[in-house]
């Protein structure tokens, strides 16, 4: 029920900001992936040009203090 009022008000053209640890579910809902870490923006990624495996990159690297 909750996705499908988000899928309703994304049709008409309302913006959403969605917060998630799923992957599955930033991926079956989203435009875009913003990764932050410590309160800091380190990646923002095209859902559509980007993969799980990047995604978990960025919020691993951040996390241990590497760069992304």
């Amino acid at each position: 029920e909750l996705y499908q009022l988000v899928s309703n008000l994304v049709d008409k053209g309302v913006s959403v900001i969605m917060a998630s640890s799923d992957p599955l579910e930033l991926f079956a809902m989203t435009d875009r992936i913003v990764v932050l870490a410590s309160g800091r923006k380190v990646a923002e990624l095209r859902t559509d040009e980007t993969s799980q495996v990047e995604v978990m990159r960025y919020a691993v690297g951040a996390a241990s203090g590497e760069a992304a």
